[in-house]
């Protein structure tokens, strides 16, 4: 399950992020949109002629303005251009995406947003902030659980396709959920299979996410119990699935690394700390033995 979201800087008092181009008192504006055109046909195939578009309210009548001809080479795909619209309004009102974007996308979205200021479209004047008072007594929880850490747990289980691995290593659609949600809780509550099934019922959401929430039997403690042993049962393949994943997802590159120890004999009256009386090799108990380690990798270094 892919957790993609985005999350903008907003001033609490703000109840709505604030417009993008400023415009009459009259007018209201809407979001920005990429539009399509059809143009002339091109080596037998139909050319497009792409618009940046914004819809504003005049009364009781809507109309679409175009603020920037894109032209005919406009390559960013289609499922992504409310994305960069979305980008492209930040931009204009100063704000920054706490999330990592595609640079494409990034590149895009900068230099649409120079060109539309070059054609002194300025960015919309921010609302005057709404207050009010909350009398926090008076505030009622039911039923709240904690999300952010098993967000970022779970994006990082899809990152490694640990369910699709588990899916490989024979567990059923229900198991491989159930087991995420336990590695999920091994990282952020590790404590018994007990403790853990309270935890997943009552605290985290992690089983909302996953979808096995209402299944009561899924977070039983028998249940946990059988999951953990075919996770420990799996343990080889999945540590080698796991492993290649890695290399495949951070490029790291493989290092074997040999390692040894010994010891000798130490012979003088010098004192130290790297000295001690043990058991030799050589059957020579009367002296203090210095141990030796080496650690080699695959270059020899």
């Amino acid at each position: 399950m892919a957790f993609a979201f985005r999350v903008w800087s907003q001033e609490i008092s703000s109840p709505a992020p604030p417009p993008l181009i400023s415009t009459p008192a009259s007018s209201q504006a809407g979001p920005m949109f990429i539009r399509a055109t059809k143009t002339h046909a091109s080596a037998g195939k139909p050319a497009h002629s792409f618009r940046l578009v914004e819809s504003k309210r005049f009364g009781d009548k809507v109309r679409q303005i175009a603020l920037l001809n894109l032209g005919t080479g406009f390559s960013v795909p289609r499922e992504n251009w409310r994305e960069l619209c979305d980008l492209i309004e930040m931009k204009l009102v100063g704000r920054d995406c706490m999330l990592e974007n595609h640079p494409e996308l990034e590149a895009a979205a900068k230099s649409i947003a120079g060109k539309l200021r070059d054609r002194g479209l300025e960015k919309r004047r921010t609302p005057t902030p709404r207050m009010a008072e909350v009398d926090l007594d008076s505030l009622d929880h039911e039923d709240s659980r904690s999300v952010g850490g098993e967000r970022i747990c779970l994006k990082a289980i899809e990152d490694l396709r640990l369910r699709d691995i588990l899916l490989d290593c024979g567990f059923s659609d229900r198991d491989a959920r159930i087991a995420c949600a336990v590695v999920v809780a091994r990282m952020l509550h590790p404590a018994s299979e007990r403790d853990t099934s309270r935890w997943l019922r009552e605290t985290g959401a992690t089983a909302e996410i996953l979808g096995i929430g209402s299944d009561d039997r899924a977070l039983s403690r028998r249940t946990l119990y059988r999951i953990s042993d075919r996770i420990l049962g799996a343990s080889e393949p999945l540590q080698a699935a796991q492993f290649k994943r890695e290399h495949e997802l951070l490029q790291i590159p493989e290092t074997v690394v040999f390692y040894d120890l010994s010891n000798v004999l130490f012979h003088g009256a010098a004192s130290g700390e790297l000295k001690r009386y043990g058991r030799s090799k050589q059957k020579r108990n009367d002296c203090p033995l210095a141990t030796l380690a080496l650690a080699l990798d695959e270059a020899g270094s």
